[in-house]
C-alpha cells in the first residue's frame, strides 16, 4: 500500500472518530427485526416499520427517505411513520432473494442512516388455530400481581419457521398481561373488591409473510379458595413424589388436584387427592415412570366441589439418573417430612423422621442398609459341613471351610490328603469334588505309575522308536531332507525346492541354514524382490536406494521433486509475491494469496477487497491500489461518505435545500409563508386574512384564528355588529335583524336602509320656472337652514330641471347668454354683464371647463404627492414605492448571508416587511429574521436578527474545515456536486476566517485544492451552482473585510492562491505587487508576474483635500480554471491577477496599471485580457498588449479587475471563422449525399444475392448500415436545441458512440478479410464466418457502450453544443472512444498498406521472365477503393495541429463525410457486377444470383452440347490460366481478380478447402511448371470446373 492510500486511509478513519464525537447516538430498529416480503407481492404491501430516535434525549427521527440504490425501486417510504411498503414493482425475484435498502432520516438538521435487508420469502398459507375452543381459568381473590393464571396455545400448520413464529396478545383487559412467546397469562394489577370474573381476549399472530391473526375469549373468575404455595419435590430414579403444604383455608374442601407435564409439553397426566390422605398438613402425589433426564413441571388446585382454585406453580425438578439418593427441590423443605416426602425404608423398613430432612430407617430380617435395600442372605444358612457364613455385600456371602473341605459352600471334600500321586507327581483339587496328577518326564497314568519315554514327544519330526540300547532310550526316524538327532534340522534346497526365486540359486548350510544366489536384477534372502534401481528409473542425477520389491526411493537433488525427481520445484524460486504460499502443481505451481492479491502470482491487489465503499457504494478498482466508489445519488466523496442531504429532497414546497455540513446537516429556506424545519408547515396569516384590523393567529398550515376589535366579528372579522356603529342618519332608530342585517326607522320625510334620503321637493323648492326631481347617491349633503331640524346628514339631494327659459339653481333666473348652454362637463353657466361665466367642478379647469386637471383621478398611489404641470402630473414617491404612480414597491434584493448561525438565503422583501427563515442550526420552531428597511439611498437591508438561534463557534468551523481538506486532498475525483458542496461549507465558516488566522489559512488551502480538480468539472459545477463565482468572492471578501491593522498588510499563500490586503494610508509612491505560491514543501516560490498600481490611484484626494483611508487589495491565482469562458476554449494555464481599492469603481485612469507577464511558451502570441464579472467572459476592453522581449508580456489597462494572458496555441496558422463555417456546410452536405449512396448500396447489395451472396458483400452490406446509421443520427440529433431535453441529448450521445464504434469495427473486419484473401490467399475453411464476425463488430461496441453507461450516465451529459460522449470524464473518452478507435485505425492502415503491395506488384505478361513494371488504372482504383473501405483517412484528424491545422481539416471533413458516397461509386455505380444485375432485373425482371457475364442458355440438350464444346474451356486449359493468373499476375487476373476483391469478390482455393499441405503442394507445381515441365494429368486430377469458377 502507497503511502498516499494510507494518508486517506488515516484521514478517513480520524473523519469516522469526530463524526461519532459530534453526532448523536442514533439507534435504528425494524418491526418485524428481520423484514421479509413474499413472492408476487402487489404494490402497497406492507414491509416493515422504521423506528428511529435519539437514545439520550429520546427524539425521534423524520423524514425517513430510501437511498436511490438499485433495489429501492421495489420500495416506498412514508416520511413520518417509517413504514416500507411495496411500490408499483412486483416483487418477481427467487425465494431467498434479499433487497439491500438504505434508509435515511434527520434529527436536528443531521442526516442519520442505515442498510436494511428484505428477504423474499415464501407466502403465508395458513391462519394459527387455538387448541380449544373455549378457555376458563380461575384466580385467587387476594392474588399478588405477576401472580400465574393459565396459559393458552395455538398452532400453525405453516412449512417455514418465519410462518409460524407464534406471538400472544391480550386486548381488552388492563388487569392481565400474556407472554408473548408462551401464551402464558399472568396477573398484571392487584384484583379490585369485588370483582366476580373478567373477559380475557388473547390475539394469536404467526408473525408471517403476510401475518395472519386469530383471537379467541378467556374466562377468568374469581375464586375464594387458596392454591397451595408452599411445595417440595424429590425425585430418585424413574419415582418422583410432590408434596405441598395444605393452606390455610377455614371451610372444609374436597382435596386437591394434581397434574404434571414433561419438556414443555401440555398437562397430560392428572390426579385427585381426596382431603382424607392429607396427613399433619401435608399433601403428596407420585410421578412415576419418569424418564431420566427430562425436564417436569407440576401444578396443583384446591378443589371444593365445583369450585376450583388458580392454579398454583409447584415447580420445575429434572428427572435424577441416580436411583440410589434423592434429589429435593423447594424452598422450605426442610419443614416437610423427609418420609412422606421419599418413603427412604424399602422392603418392609420403618422410617422414624427425626426432623430437617434426617431420618433412619429400621430394616426387616435378612435386609441391611440406611434405607433397607441390601439383602443378607446368611440367617438362611447356607455353608455345608460346618462352614462359617460371612456377609459381604447385597446379596453376597462367603463361606469359610475348615482344612478338610472346599467349594463354595465347603461341599467338597479334599482327597489329595492322601497323597495318591506316584513317582513326584504332583496332585490338584478339581472343582467337583476329584483330583488328577501333574506327573514327571516319561512317565504317564492317573496315578504317575507308566514309565515311556516317547510320552514327551522328542522328535521335532518324524517318528520315535523306543531303543533300549540307545542312551536316551529312543531314537528319531527322519523324512527326506531333514537330520539331527531329533529330526531339528533340515534341507531347506529339498524342502522347499522353490526357495530361491527368479533363477536363483539355492545352496543348504547347516542347522537348516541356506543361501540363494540372485541374478543382477533381483535381491532378497529368496531373491523375491525386483532392484528398480536397475532401470535408472530416477531423473535429474537423483539417487537411487532400493526399498522393497519392486519399491524405491530417489533421493532428488535440490530443486527436484517427485517419486522419480521429475518435477522441478517451482516454489524453490519463491516466485508468489506479498507473502503468498506457493503450491506446486503437475509441471506449474499455484499461489494462494492472502486477503486483497490476486493474479497467478499475486502481484496484482485489489482495493476493493475489503470493500472501502461506504453507504452502500459500489467499489471499482481502477488500478492495483487505487479504486473509485460508484456512489448513491445523495452520498459523495471518495468513500461515499459525506452525504448530500438536498438530493434527499427532505425540504417541501418549493423549499431550497442547502447543505452547511459534509455529514448531512443541511438547511431549508422555504418560500414566503411556509415555515418549521422541512418548510411543510404554511402560516396562512401571510395573506392578512383578517380584516378590519383584526389580528391573525395561527393555529396550524391550515388553519387561523382572528382575534377582532370591537364591533367586528365573524372568522375574519368581516361581519360588523349593525349597530354598534348607529348606521341609522338623522336619528333613525336601528333595528338589527341579523349579524349582517339591521333596519332603520325613519323620522318623517326620510326615507331609504339608513334614513340617508330626504324629499327635498315636499316644499317645492323649484318655484314656477323649474320641476322638482330628486337626486340620490350625490355623497353627504349638509342641510344649511334651521338649528332645530333634527336631521343633518343626508345621500341625496334635489335637482330642478328648468323650462327652457330658466336657470339657476332653483330656475330662478330667466335666461340670456346660457341660453345656448356654453358650459361643458357639466358645469354651471351664471350670467354675468350681458355674458356669462362657467363654474367649473373639482376635475376641470377653463373658460368653459374644457380642461380636465390631471392630479384629479389622485394617479399617484401609496400616499404619493402629484405635482401638475400642465396637462401632465408628476408624483413624488414616499420611501419605499416608485414608478411613474408609485405603484412599483421597492425591494431589498434575495441575498444570502453567512454567519455564525448559518447560511440564510433572504427572499427579496418590500419596504419596512420582514423575511423570517427557521434557524439554520437550530433550535426547531425559532427563526431568523431581517428587515427592509431605507436610507437615504433608498432601501436597504438591516443587519439579521439571529439572537434565538444556535450559532457555532471556532471549534467547529475548524472540524468542517478538516473534513474540507481531506475531501479536496484528491481533486482528481471530485465531481461538481462535490465542489458546488465544498463552496457551501465554506461560506458557512468564512465568518470565522476574519477572526481566526488559521481557519483563514485553511480556507485558502481547500480553495486552493479544488483549483487542481478537472477543468471539465469546474465548468460544470459553475454552470450549476456558480461554484468558482462564489470561491473567487470568498477570496475577495476576505481581503475586503479582514482586520487589517495601519500601515501592515496580511498575507495568505498557499500552492495555487497569494493574497494581499495592505493599508495604504501613508503610501506615496507606486505598488508593485508580484505574486508567490507554496511549493510542494510548503516554500515560497516566487513568480516573474508582476502588477504595478501608480500613485496617482493611491493618492487620489476626497472633495475636502484630506486623504482618505484606503485599503488596497492583491490576489493571484496560479491557473485559470475558475475563470472559464463558457464559450470559448481558452487554455487555463496562465497566472491571473486581480486587484482593487476598498470601497472604490477604478476605471478610465489618466496613468495606466501595468503588468508583466511570462511567457510559458516561447515564440507564440499572446493577448492580455481582463475577467468580465458581470458577463462571465474574457474581454480586451480597455486592456492593451504591449509586445516586449525576453519572454515577457506587458499589458496596459485604465481600470482594475482580473487579468491574464491567454495563448493561442498556432499562432501563426489561426484558422479563420469562415473556415468553421465552410467546413459545416461541407460536412452537413457531405453526409446527405453519403446518406443517399448508402441507402442506394444497401438496397442494391441486398436485392441481388450475387453481392451480397460471398463474405465480402456481406461484410459490406453490414458496413453501409451501420455508417448509414452513424450518419442520420449525426445529423438529426448532434446539435444541441432549445427543444432538446437532457434525457435526448444522452440518447443521441450513446447511439453516435455505438454506431461510431460499430463503423469502425466493421472496417476493422473488412481489413481482416481483405487480408485474408490477397495477402494470405490460400486460407483455412472458417464455420460461421459471418455469425462470428457480426458478434464482434456489433457486440463488442455495444459492451464498451454498455459498461461505460453503467460506470455513470453522467459520461454521456455534456455541456457542450454537441451531444456526445462528455470530456468531463477524461477516462470514458480517452477508453472507450479515443483507444479503440486508435487501435483500428492503426490496423486498417497497416492492412491498407500491405494490400497495395499487392495490388500495385509489376504483372506478368505472358512470357518467362517478361514482367510488365508499369501500374494501370485498375490497380490504381483498387488501391483507391482498398483505402476508402479501411477509412483511413480518419488518420487525418490527429493531423490536423499547426501548420498543417487548416489543410488536415479539410481532408478529414471531406474525406469521411463523403465517405458513404464514395462506397457507393466504387461498390456500385462503376462495379460492373453491379449494373449487370440492375439490367438484368430491368430488362428480365430476374434477380441475378451469380457473379460473371450472364450467359444466354437453351433448352435444348443439343445446345447444351454446343454451348459446352464452343464456349467453354477443358479443364486442363481452365486451369492453367488460373494457376497462371494467380502466381504471375496476368492482365486479365489482375484487372479481374484484384478489382474483383476491392469490389467484394472473393478468390477461395480449392474450393475453399485448401490447407498448409495443398498449399505447399501447389506452389511445388507451379515452379515445375515454370521449369517448362508439362503436368496437365496432375493438373487435371487436382482441379476441376467447379474449382475455376470460384477462382
Amino acid at each position: 500500500m502507497n503511502c498516499k492510500a494510507v494518508y486517506t486511509l488515516l484521514l478517513a478513519w480520524c473523519y469516522s472518530l469526530t463524526t461519532v464525537e459530534t453526532q448523536a447516538s442514533v439507534v435504528f430498529r425494524t418491526e418485524p427485526n428481520n423484514p421479509r416480503i413474499y413472492l408476487e407481492a402487489t404494490s402497497g404491501t406492507y414491509v416493515c416499520t422504521v423506528n428511529a430516535y435519539d437514545e439520550d434525549s429520546g427524539e425521534k427521527l423524520t423524514q425517513y427517505k430510501l437511498a436511490r440504490l438499485p433495489d429501492a425501486n421495489y420500495f416506498t417510504i412514508e416520511e413520518n411513520s417509517g413504514v416500507i411498503s411495496t411500490s408499483e414493482r412486483r416483487i418477481e425475484d427467487s425465494v431467498g432473494t434479499v433487497f439491500n435498502l438504505r434508509v435515511y432520516g434527520v434529527l436536528a438538521g443531521s442526516t442519520y442512516d442505515m442498510s436494511i435487508s428484505v428477504e423474499v420469502s415464501r407466502q403465508n398459507v395458513y391462519t394459527p388455530v387455538f387448541e380449544n375452543a373455549v378457555y376458563t381459568f380461575s384466580v385467587f381473590e387476594d392474588a399478588r400481581r405477576s401472580s400465574y393464571i393459565g396459559a393458552v396455545h395455538a398452532t400453525d400448520q405453516d412449512i417455514d419457521d418465519y410462518n409460524k413464529n407464534l406471538e400472544y396478545y391480550g386486548v381488552n383487559s388492563s388487569q392481565f398481561i400474556v407472554d408473548k412467546s408462551t401464551g402464558n397469562i399472568f396477573l398484571k394489577e392487584p384484583l379490585p373488591e369485588g370483582a366476580v370474573e373478567f373477559d380475557l381476549t388473547v390475539v394469536v399472530s404467526d408473525r408471517g409473510v403476510p401475518p395472519f391473526y386469530n383471537n379467541i375469549s378467556v374466562l377468568i373468575r374469581v375464586t375464594s379458595l387458596p392454591a397451595p404455595n408452599d411445595f417440595c419435590n424429590a425425585f430418585t430414579g424413574e419415582k418422583g413424589t410432590v408434596c405441598w403444604k395444605t393452606p390455610n383455608i377455614s371451610d372444609a374442601y374436597d382435596g386437591f388436584k394434581f397434574a404434571y407435564g414433561r419438556d414443555g409439553e401440555r398437562l397430560t397426566n392428572s390426579e385427585i387427592v381426596p382431603a382424607s390422605l392429607i396427613v399433619r398438613d401435608e399433601a403428596c402425589a407420585p410421578v412415576d415412570g419418569a424418564v431420566v433426564g427430562a425436564k417436569y413441571s407440576f401444578y396443583t388446585w384446591t378443589l371444593n366441589g365445583t369450585e376450583k382454585s388458580q392454579r398454583s406453580v409447584g415447580g420445575k425438578f429434572v428427572a435424577s439418573p441416580n436411583s440410589e439418593s434423592f434429589l429435593l427441590t423447594g424452598e422450605n423443605c426442610k419443614a416437610f417430612n423427609v418420609c412422606n416426602l421419599v418413603q427412604p425404608c424399602a422392603n418392609g423398613g420403618k422410617c422414624l423422621w427425626s426432623g430437617e430432612l434426617q431420618f433412619s430407617c429400621e430394616c426387616a430380617d435378612g435386609w441391611r442398609g440406611q434405607k433397607c435395600l441390601l439383602q443378607d442372605l446368611c440367617p438362611t444358612k447356607p455353608c455345608f459341613n460346618n462352614g462359617q457364613c460371612v456377609y459381604l455385600s447385597h446379596q453376597t456371602f462367603e463361606c469359610r471351610c475348615d482344612e478338610s473341605h472346599y467349594g463354595d459352600r465347603c461341599e467338597h471334600a479334599d482327597q489329595c490328603l492322601t497323597s495318591p500321586c506316584q513317582n513326584s507327581g504332583s496332585c490338584t483339587k478339581t472343582d467337583d469334588g476329584s483330583f488328577y496328577c501333574n506327573c514327571t518326564e516319561s512317565y504317564s497314568g492317573h496315578t504317575c505309575d507308566v514309565f515311556d519315554p516317547c510320552l514327551t514327544n522328542p522328535c521335532v519330526r518324524g517318528t520315535c522308536l523306543r531303543e533300549a540300547s540307545s542312551d536316551s532310550g529312543y531314537i528319531c526316524q527322519c523324512p527326506e531332507g531333514y537330520n539331527g538327532s531329533r529330526c531339528q534340522y533340515s534341507n531347506q534346497c529339498i524342502v522347499n525346492s522353490g526357495i530361491c526365486q527368479n533363477g536363483g540359486t539355492c545352496f543348504s548350510l547347516v542347522n537348516s541354514y541356506y543361501l540363494c544366489l540372485c541374478p543382477e536384477e533381483y535381491t532378497g534372502k529368496n531373491c523375491e524382490s525386483f532392484n528398480t534401481c536397475v532401470l535408472d528409473i530416477c531423473q535429474n542425477n537423483s539417487t537411487c536406494s532400493f526399498v522393497s520389491n519392486n519399491k524405491y526411493k530417489c533421493s532428488c537433488i535440490s530443486g527436484f521433486y517427485g517419486q522419480e525427481c521429475q518435477h522441478y520445484n517451482l516454489c524453490a524460486d519463491k516466485p508468489c509475491l506479498n507473502g503468498a504460499t506457493c503450491r506446486n502443481t503437475t509441471d506449474s505451481f499455484t499461489c494462494e494469496c492472502l486477503g486483497g492479491f490476486y493474479d497467478r502470482l499475486c502481484d496484482r491487489h485489489d482495493p476493493c477487497f475489503e470493500n472501502p465503499c461506504e453507504r452502500g457504494g459500489i467499489c471499482t478498482a481502477i488500478s492495483d491500489w487505487d479504486y473509485n466508489c460508484t456512489c448513491s445519488p445523495e452520498t459523495f466523496g471518495k468513500n461515499c461518505s459525506y452525504v448530500n442531504s438536498c438530493k434527499l429532497e427532505f425540504c417541501k414546497n418549493g423549499a431550497t435545500c442547502e447543505n452547511t455540513t459534509l455529514d448531512g446537516s443541511f438547511t431549508c429556506h422555504c418560500p414566503v409563508g411556509y415555515y418549521d424545519r422541512y418548510c411543510t408547515k404554511y402560516d396562512p396569516c401571510v395573506s392578512s386574512p383578517c380584516e378590519n384590523g383584526g389580528t391573525c393567529n395561527n393555529v396550524s398550515s391550515q388553519e387561523f384564528s382572528c382575534s377582532c376589535p370591537l364591533g367586528f366579528t365573524g372568522k375574519t372579522c368581516s361581519f360588523i355588529d349593525p349597530c354598534v356603529s348607529n348606521p341609522c342618519f338623522n336619528d333613525g332608530r336601528c333595528e338589527a335583524l341579523s349579524n349582517t342585517t339591521f333596519n332603520c326607522s325613519c323620522h318623517p320625510g326620510f326615507s331609504g336602509e339608513k334614513c340617508q334620503y330626504y324629499d327635498f321637493c315636499i316644499n317645492d323648492p323649484c318655484g314656477v320656472g323649474g320641476t322638482c326631481c330628486l337626486t340620490f347617491d350625490t355623497g353627504e349633503v349638509s342641510l344649511v337652514g334651521d338649528e332645530a331640524t333634527p336631521f343633518r346628514n343626508v345621500s341625496n339631494f334635489f335637482t330642478c330641471l328648468c323650462d327652457e327659459d330658466y336657470t339657476g339653481v332653483f330656475c330662478e333666473t330667466a335666461l340670456g347668454a346660457c341660453l345656448s348652454r356654453p358650459c361643458l362637463h357639466g358645469s354651471t353657466c351664471h350670467l354675468q354683464n350681458q355674458g356669462f361665466v362657467c363654474s367649473c367642478p373639482s376635475s376641470h379647469t377653463g373658460i368653459l371647463c374644457e380642461t380636465q386637471l390631471p392630479c384629479f383621478s389622485s394617479p399617484c398611489r401609496n400616499g404619493g404627492k402629484c405635482s401638475e404641470g400642465g396637462a401632465h402630473y408628476t408624483c413624488t414617491c414616499t420611501t419605499g414605492f416608485t414608478g411613474n404612480t408609485c405603484a412599483d414597491e421597492v425591494l431589498c434584493p434575495s441575498e444570502r448571508t453567512q454567519g455564525v448561525s448559518g447560511s440564510y438565503a433572504w427572499p427579496s422583501t418590500g419596504y419596512r416587511g420582514w423575511a423570517l427563515l427557521p434557524c439554520a442550526l437550530g433550535p426547531r420552531g425559532q427563526y431568523a429574521k431581517r428587515r427592509c428597511g431605507a436610507t437615504d439611498d433608498g432601501v436597504k437591508w438591516e443587519s439579521p436578527e439571529t439572537s434565538n438561534c444556535t450559532s457555532k463557534d471556532e471549534g467547529y468551523a475548524t472540524e468542517q474545515l478538516k473534513m474540507l481538506k481531506s475531501l479536496t486532498s484528491d481533486p482528481a475525483n471530485m465531481g461538481p456536486d462535490d465542489v458546488a458542496n465544498v463552496a457551501t461549507v465554506l461560506e458557512f465558516v468564512f465568518e470565522f476566517s476574519l477572526r481566526n488566522k488559521q481557519i483563514a489559512n485553511d480556507l485558502t488551502e481547500v480553495v486552493s485544492n479544488v483549483m487542481d480538480a478537472r477543468e471539465s468539472v469546474l465548468k460544470i459545477s459553475q454552470s450549476r451552482n456558480s461554484s468558482s463565482q462564489r470561491m473567487v468572492g470568498l477570496i475577495g471578501n476576505f481581503t475586503a473585510q479582514a482586520e487589517v491593522v495601519e500601515g501592515s498588510n496580511v498575507t495568505l499563500s498557499t500552492k495555487n492562491i497569494h493574497v494581499v490586503a495592505l493599508d495604504t494610508s501613508e503610501n506615496v509612491s507606486d505598488i508593485t505587487f508580484s505574486p508567490a505560491f507554496l511549493d510542494t514543501n510548503n516554500m515560497s516560490m516566487e513568480t516573474d508576474a508582476t502588477i504595478v498600481i501608480p500613485s496617482s490611484i493611491i493618492q487620489d484626494n476626497s472633495s475636502d483635500g484630506q486623504r482618505s483611508v484606503q485599503r488596497l487589495e492583491f490576489a493571484a491565482f496560479n491557473t485559470a480554471k475558475f475563470f472559464l469562458d463558457e464559450y470559448t476554449e481558452e487554455s487555463t494555464d496562465t497566472i491571473v491577477i486581480s486587484a482593487s481599492l476598498t470601497g472604490r469603481q477604478i476605471d478610465n485612469l489618466s496613468e495606466p496599471v501595468i503588468i508583466h507577464f511570462p511567457e510559458a511558451s516561447p515564440h507564440r502570441n499572446y493577448t492580455c485580457r481582463f475577467w468580465n464579472e458581470t458577463g462571465g467572459y474574457w474581454s480586451t476592453e480597455g486592456v492593451d498588449t504591449v509586445p516586449t522581449i525576453d519572454n515577457y508580456t506587458e499589458c496596459h489597462t485604465y481600470h482594475l479587475t482580473s487579468f491574464a494572458i491567454l495563448m493561442d496555441p498556432s499562432p501563426d496558422y489561426r484558422v479563420a471563422a469562415i473556415h468553421n463555417i465552410i467546413q459545416t456546410y461541407i460536412t452537413y452536405i457531405g453526409c446527405g449525399i453519403s446518406m443517399l449512396g448508402l441507402t442506394i448500396t444497401i438496397i442494391t447489395y441486398g436485392l441481388f444475392k450475387c453481392l451480397h451472396g460471398d463474405k465480402s458483400g456481406k461484410i459490406l452490406l453490414n458496413l453501409c448500415v451501420s455508417m448509414l446509421m452513424l450518419n442520420i443520427v449525426f445529423v438529426l440529433g448532434s446539435q444541441k436545441g432549445s427543444h432538446y431535453g437532457r434525457e435526448i441529448c444522452m440518447t443521441v450521445a450513446i447511439l453516435i458512440h455505438y454506431f461510431l464504434l460499430t463503423t469502425l469495427m466493421w472496417m476493422c473486419i473488412e481489413a481482416g478479410n481483405m487480408y485474408r484473401v490477397l495477402v494470405t490467399v490460400f486460407t483455412k475453411y472458417t464455420d460461421y464466418f459471418m455469425l462470428k464476425r457480426c458478434i464482434i463488430a456489433w457486440g463488442i461496441p455495444a459492451i464498451i457502450v454498455g459498461i461505460t453507461m453503467g460506470v455513470s450516465l453522467s459520461n454521456y451529459e455534456t455541456q457542450d453544443e454537441f451531444c456526445f460522449i462528455s470530456h468531463a470524464s477524461t477516462t470514458a473518452f480517452y477508453v472507450a472512444v479515443l483507444a479503440p478507435a486508435c487501435v483500428i485505425i492503426l490496423i486498417d492502415i497497416v492492412v491498407f498498406v500491405m494490400v497495395s503491395r499487392v495490388i500495385m506488384k509489376p504483372r506478368f505478361t505472358g512470357h518467362i521472365n517478361a514482367v510488365d513494371t508499369t501500374i494501370t488504372a485498375a490497380q490504381v482504383r483498387g488501391a483507391f477503393t482498398v483505402l476508402v473501405l479501411l477509412g483511413v483517412s480518419w488518420v487525418f484528424g490527429p493531423l490536423a495541429i499547426n501548420e498543417a491545422k487548416l489543410v488536415f481539416s479539410y481532408l478529414f471533413c471531406i474525406a469521411n463525410a463523403f465517405q458513404g458516397f464514395l462506397i457507393f461509386i466504387f461498390r456500385c455505380f462503376i462495379n460492373p457486377e453491379a449494373r449487370a444485375a440492375w439490367l438484368q432485373l430491368i430488362r428480365t425482371g430476374t434477380f441475378k444470383r451469380r457473379r460473371g457475364p450472364t450467359v444466354p442458355t437453351t433448352t435444348s440438350s443439343a445446345s447444351r452440347g454446343e454451348s459446352k464444346g464452343n464456349g467453354a474451356l477443358d479443364d486442363s486449359k481452365r486451369n492453367t490460366m488460373v494457376l497462371n493468373g494467380n502466381v504471375w499476375h496476368t492482365d486479365k487476373y489482375i484487372q479481374r481478380s484484384h478489382w474483383d476483391t476491392a469490389n467484394g469478390c472473393e478468390h477461395e482455393t480449392l474450393n475453399g478447402h485448401s490447407n498448409g499441405h495443398s498449399n505447399g503442394h501447389n506452389k511445388k507445381h507451379l515452379n515445375e511448371k515454370y521449369n517448362g515441365v508439362n503436368h496437365n494429368s496432375s493438373t487435371k486430377s487436382r482441379f476441376s470446373k467447379k474449382d475455376f469458377t470460384q477462382l
